[in-house]
């Protein structure tokens, strides 16, 4: 479910609906050695997810980071370590 008007944009703690909803989430920060399994799920399955990348991750695996990017997953800052 694409988070749209007034949520986009904002810091959440929880979603305003009456809906029962699962927020599938993933912290990267300490390697990539699991993206490509996630990202190859994730393609097949379709879920709405969101990256959490630490600036560091960002800097030491470009490689990894883009393709998260490129796939239209949501991506949200973990600071930068």
């Amino acid at each position: 479910m694409p988070i749209t008007g007034g949520l986009a944009g904002h810091d959440w703690t929880y979603i305003p609906t009456s809906r029962h909803v699962v927020a599938l989430t993933f912290d990267a920060g300490a390697n990539a050695d699991a993206v490509p399994s996630i990202l190859a799920t994730l393609e097949r399955d379709h879920p709405p997810a969101t990256f959490f990348l630490t600036g560091n991750f960002v800097r030491d695996y470009p490689a990894t980071a883009r393709p998260i990017a490129e796939a239209g997953l949501r991506v949200g800052t973990h600071t930068v370590d």
